[in-house]
């Protein structure tokens, strides 16, 4: 092994590497990983514009956050230009993955960086090993991976450290890393983390599915696997070893026939082996089995598919939660009279790796953290407040600027707001170190019995502080946890009139090690004369730091009741976790500020007008937020294929609509766009509620069109698509909003300086328009944004083009310059000239014959040459219409569609998020591909279950005449 390899394996990677499911790089997805201390890794996939666009993205993350890339096979991007578009950043780049049939070569990777080299099969690792590789990345989710394992993490056979890949879940990953694995790999299971954004998933993935719903996001995932390795290490216990099956055991091999036996109340079961051996993604589907089914504690299970005693150390790992809860675990080992030695012998290799691994790992993960200061996270929301009868529908009314009509009916029990503020926490199991501070007044002591059956076994307290009931209670909650007699404490505020709500909170340190999500952080409080001062030093901010501040009571703005502050803190948590701010106003907009630069303040006077005033600040991790808004005012629906398949979508959809348990507009949407076919659209609807869409079906069904209504059918000509980028106008304060409130990862094309804060700042919509000067950059940064959300959505350009500085937004789309350097070029910060063009990957049409900055427009011929080279659908990617008006005023009556995305400001008719949807409906049925999965997914839809169908009627014939029969007789 060369010195350069030596220094390579002082600085190994993580334990846990994640990457994009399906080849995609997923930026976000690799970022959350590596924040949350595992180590993200970008899958250069084929090497394009997307891989290049995730490099950008990475390189634009915090100096410390280190990452990797993976390179497989038919990968265009070469070592020499990931180097270039890093720039900087590459110093970060930890490690480098060859996969099979990578265009790379070890020898061809830069030795400051740790190559891994994925195998399948001990060849495949002897040849990589004298490749030079440090590390492999082992295959071993099928058949015969557990074996394939053993032999590869054999220092006697092979002296490379080795990532094990392939159906690892929490246990696997401890049954590898006691096994002697260096560490393990996530792909696929991560592929409905809403941090994967994936625009087509595998929904029927069962690892990926249980992987969403037990933990929700990429880092409770990643900690879930650190922590479980942590406490196997310190608590595995060797299985008890068996030469034969005991008898009358029940044998199994998959996890559907041990819950099978299970139910059936089998007390002794075998899991055998399948052909080849057994797997890690069949040992953890059992496991997940064992660990969730009622009658697992108690039952003895061996395993059989290990290969003998030498499985050890893999079995311990993988069962440590399972011995916990009570179950016997054994292993089927080969031979007779050494089994005790054999199993004598992997004990104390169990013991010696045991103890390796709780040494590299320290303490960080072996026990939770100590406290260490008073920041607290805000980890659980719920509320039933402002006429919103959940967060979702509360949390939109702030977000556009109004307040629904209450639904008719009782309003929501306070004891059903705090179990969904539990549940939204996903902190259950800590209910025995789970304290409760509610803020009520007259009433307290129905609340007191409502809260009394949430079953919580920590100290429970009732406040009350008049209009800052709530935020009392919050501040008795930080002081609770302060001095430790509680893990985790609700806290909440209730009012006849005002409505519930409710906050989880746990200590910071014990949240990141969770890895909950944070959705603020609670840095300070004050309370009497000077609390707001108080506050912002307890929480190290200056009150002129605060860039959203809400004050309740005694005639201040705000509401009047006990629950109104605490409803504010609800408030700002969403939006320092969204980057979205609220405005008394009007609409909300993106906050133009990083997660930690984010500040918000709550006050409300309380008992004899004594203020009392809370200080929340933004977490990190909400730089991975990539859906700012889950309620949205209206909703795409698609409708593909053959015109009987539309015309049965339509219908299986109407009864659906009009069944007695519909679900909210959203769910509607999700589940149409998980069930539509494939195949060109030949209907899409756009509805702002579930009766608008009834109608709308019912017209569609009719064969009618209306596409003002929201009613749009196919009859256009297909072909080519081609994205428009403005260069004059339309730049106006304000502008992508809605855009950005939505996709609030699409607000780094803007950055976080003088244009954002000129787009989006204080006081932004009241200025008539936007300094001259920013103006290219704005359009710039629009053309970027929507460029970037239309590939999300799979709609492909087949050709760019644009208008005055819109052509260098059409170069920087096609690939020909970094895309970052536009706002520089558009400041008089850079000069075209210095710009080195590379080739476009797909045709740019120019309306000058000259540098772009040259006079003499050409648009007809630009327009005539798009339609002449088979462009039918014209994309504006930018504010207004203009563009669009100029194809139509060449083209005249030829075939084509001009297609605006922000053709009106603001709420204006066509404006928003609702004249979006329009114009991908108008794109749809022009034979555009819109993945309105994408546009569904991340936001809380649920999938409606169809309809029952109804028995028919039966009727008995007697004396009396027809009688109908019950359904049951």
């Amino acid at each position: 092994m060369t010195e350069a390899q030596d220094r390579a394996h002082d600085e190994r990677p993580e334990l846990v590497l994640a990457g994009g499911p399906g080849g995609r790089a997923c930026a976000a997805l690799c970022g959350a990983v590596s924040a949350a201390g595992g180590l993200g890794v970008l899958d250069l996939g084929a090497g394009d514009h997307l891989a290049t666009a995730a490099l950008r993205h990475a390189a634009g993350w915090p100096a410390d956050r280190r990452f990797g890339i993976r390179v497989p096979a038919g990968c265009a991007l070469d070592p020499a230009a990931v180097t270039a578009v890093l720039g900087p950043a590459a110093a970060r780049l930890a490690a480098v993955v060859l996969g099979a049939g990578s265009p790379w070569r070890v020898a061809d990777v830069p030795d400051r960086y740790f190559v891994l080299v994925e195998v399948g099969s001990d060849a495949a690792a002897a040849a990589a090993d004298e490749q030079g590789a440090d590390g492999l990345v082992a295959q071993v989710g099928g058949p015969g991976g557990v074996l394939l394992a053993r032999r590869l993490l054999d220092p006697g056979r092979q002296p490379l450290p080795v990532w094990l890949r392939g159906g690892i879940g929490p246990a696997a990953a401890a049954a590898a890393v006691l096994g002697g694995a260096a560490g393990v790999v996530l792909d696929t299971q991560l592929a409905l983390l809403p941090e994967a954004d994936v625009p087509d998933p595998v929904l029927d993935d069962a690892q990926a599915v249980r992987f969403l719903d037990r933990f929700g996001g990429a880092a409770k995932a990643v900690r879930a696997v650190l922590n479980t390795v942590a406490d196997a290490a310190g608590a595995a216990h060797p299985p008890v070893p068996h030469t034969t099956a005991p008898g009358s055991a029940a044998r199994v091999r998959t996890a559907a026939e041990l819950a099978r036996a299970l139910d059936a109340g089998e007390r002794r079961l075998v899991l055998d082996e399948p052909a080849g051996g057994s797997g890690f993604a069949q040992w953890q589907a059992q496991v997940d089995v064992l660990a969730d089914h009622p009658r697992a504690p108690g039952a003895q299970v061996v395993f059989a598919g290990g290969g003998g005693a030498g499985a050890v150390p893999l079995v311990a790992g993988l069962t440590s939660g399972l011995v916990a809860r009570g179950v016997e675990v054994g292993l089927l080992v080969a031979g007779t009279g050494d089994v005790g030695a054999g199993t004598g012998d992997a004990a104390g290799v169990l013991g010696e790796r045991a103890a390796q691994v709780r040494a590299e790992l320290g303490t960080a993960w072996a026990q939770a953290p100590e406290r260490q200061s008073l920041d607290v996270a805000v980890v659980g929301l719920a509320c039933a407040v402002a006429g919103a009868d959940d967060l979702d529908g509360f949390w939109a009314g702030a977000v556009h600027g109004e307040v629904p009509a209450r639904p008719p009916g009782e309003p929501v029990a306070v004891l059903e707001v705090a179990r969904r503020a539990l549940a939204d926490a996903g902190v259950a199991h800590d209910a025995e170190r789970t304290g409760v501070v509610f803020g009520a007044g007259p009433g307290a002591d129905l609340v007191a019995a409502q809260l009394g059956a949430l079953g919580l076994g920590g100290p429970a307290l009732l406040v009350d502080a008049a209009w800052a009931s709530g935020l009392a209670a919050v501040d008795a909650a930080r002081k609770e946890l302060a001095c430790g007699g509680s893990r985790v404490v609700l806290a909440g505020a209730t009012d006849p009139v005002g409505g519930t709500a409710c906050v989880v909170l746990k200590r910071l340190t014990d949240a990141e090690h969770d890895g909950d999500r944070v959705y603020a952080v609670l840095g300070g409080a004050g309370a009497g004369r000077g609390a707001v001062e108080r506050a912002h030093a307890d929480a190290g901010t200056a009150p002129a730091a605060a860039g959203l501040v809400e004050l309740h009571g005694h005639g201040r703005p705000g509401h009047v009741d006990r629950v109104a502050g605490l409803a504010g803190v609800v408030r700002a948590a969403m939006a320092l976790h969204t980057g979205v701010r609220p405005r008394p106003d009007g609409p909300a907009a993106p906050w133009p500020r990083a997660p930690l630069d984010r500040v918000a303040g709550i006050g409300a006077a309380g008992l004899g007008a004594a203020e009392h005033h809370l200080v929340l600040v933004g977490h990190p991790s909400a730089a991975f937020t990539r859906r700012g808004l889950r309620r949205w005012p209206a909703e795409l629906f698609t409708f593909h294929g053959s015109a009987a398949a539309v015309q049965e979508h339509l219908a299986a959809l109407l009864d659906l609509a009009t069944s007695g348990t519909p679900g909210t507009l959203l769910d509607l949407a999700r589940t149409s766009a998980l069930r539509t076919g494939a195949g060109p659209a030949g209907v899409a609807l756009v509805a702002t509620g579930v009766a608008e869409l009834v109608a709308l079906l019912r017209r569609a069904l009719r064969g009618e069109t209306d596409p003002a209504a929201g009613l749009h059918r196919a009859g256009a000509e297909p072909g080519g698509v081609a994205v428009l980028f403005p260069g004059a106008g339309g730049a106006r304060p304000g502008m992508l909003a809605h855009v950005l409130v939505a996709f609030p990862h699409l607000a780094r094309h803007l950055g976080r300086g003088t244009l954002a804060e000129a787009l989006h700042g204080p006081g932004a919509l009241g200025r008539a328009g936007l300094d001259p000067g920013l103006a290219p950059a704005a359009l710039g940064a629009a053309g970027l944004v929507y460029d970037e959300l239309l590939g999300e959505l799979g709609v492909v350009a087949d050709a760019y083009a644009g208008h005055g500085y819109g052509e260098l937004v059409a170069l920087a789309a096609a690939g020909c310059f970094d895309p970052r350097l536009l706002v520089p070029l558009a400041t008089g910060h850079a000069a075209f000239a210095d710009v080195r063009l590379a080739p476009p990957r797909v045709p740019v049409f120019s309306t000058r014959d000259a540098e772009p900055r040259a006079a003499r427009a050409r648009w007809a011929e630009q327009v005539e040459a798009m339609h002449a080279a088979g462009v039918r659908v014209f994309v504006e990617a930018g504010p207004g219409r203009a563009l669009g008006e100029r194809v139509r005023a060449v083209l005249g009556g030829r075939p084509h569609v001009a297609v605006a995305l922000e053709p009106e400001p603001g709420r204006a008719p066509g404006g928003g998020l609702p004249g979006l949807l329009a114009a991908l409906a108008e794109l749809a049925v022009a034979g555009v591909g819109v993945r309105t999965r994408w546009l569904t997914a991340g936001r809380g839809g649920r999938e409606v279950p169809a309809p029952p169908v109804p028995a028919h009627p039966r009727w008995a014939l007697g004396g009396g005449g027809l009688t109908a029969l019950p359904p049951s007789a």
